[in-house]
């Protein structure tokens, strides 16, 4: 199909055929893995077989060293 990329034809959802991604889906989703960081998660939510929202979650790293206890 012209203008749509396909996921692996091997990731089947309950016998259905595979889903494809337009170009601007795919720019969403790599624009939100880039967004996320290192430790980040990128979720694609699915409904009725059409991705309909992209969720991100971003983590941070926390400091192994917090500085002196005594000091406030």
């Amino acid at each position: 199909m012209p203008g749509r990329l396909p996921i692996d034809a091997r990731d089947k959802v309950d016998g259905d055929a595979a889903m494809t991604l337009t170009p601007m889906q795919l720019a969403y989703i790599l624009r939100a893995l880039r967004s996320v960081g290192e430790y980040g998660e990128v979720r694609l939510i699915v409904s009725g077989g059409r991705i309909r929202f992209i969720q991100t979650v971003q983590s941070l790293s926390f400091p192994q060293k917090i500085g002196n206890a005594d000091e406030r």
